[in-house]
């Protein structure tokens, strides 16, 4: 992601952004869609896949794997 804005507003090259643009897009619908998997299998809860969605990938990740791995050493 910092890649893509460095090339968009720093750089300002549009080739690079309309390349890095799409790549980036479909690696958030493949995170967004690999949560959502691990929730219908029941390894996490539907809201870690809304945390993605909401935040807008990588970040919502991160704080959902943090929630979990307290709740996970905290027994429960």
């Amino acid at each position: 992601m910092l890649v893509l804005l460095y090339v968009a507003f720093v750089d300002h090259s549009d080739g690079a952004v309309s390349v890095l643009g799409p790549i980036h897009g479909v690696g958030y619908l493949v995170l967004l869609g690999l949560t959502a998997a691990g929730a219908a299998a029941k390894r996490w809860p539907w809201w870690f896949p809304a945390l993605v969605l909401i935040t807008g990938g990588p970040l919502g990740t991160i704080v959902g794997d943090l929630v979990l791995r307290r709740r996970l050493s905290a027994g429960g």
